[in-house]
């Protein structure tokens, strides 16, 4: 996440930003948040991003029975 924030290649959608708040914890998770909202574009959730976000979570590295 660090080399893709610095690179500005970090973004989100609607659904992350809820998910990510809704399980925020402390002051310092909020305040990441809150950074993030100020820095990073937010994508429509199009059929072309539900199917990126799909990719990504099946990565080999985040799903061993990807194939």
């Amino acid at each position: 996440m660090d080399a893709a924030l610095v690179s500005g290649e970090a973004c989100w959608c609607g659904m992350a930003r809820l998910e990510l708040w809704n399980g925020a914890r402390g002051d310092q998770e909020k305040k990441v948040l809150r950074s993030f909202s100020r820095a990073l574009p937010e994508l429509p959730i199009s059929e072309e991003v539900w199917e990126g976000a799909f990719n990504l979570a099946r990565l080999p590295q985040l799903d061993p029975d990807f194939n």
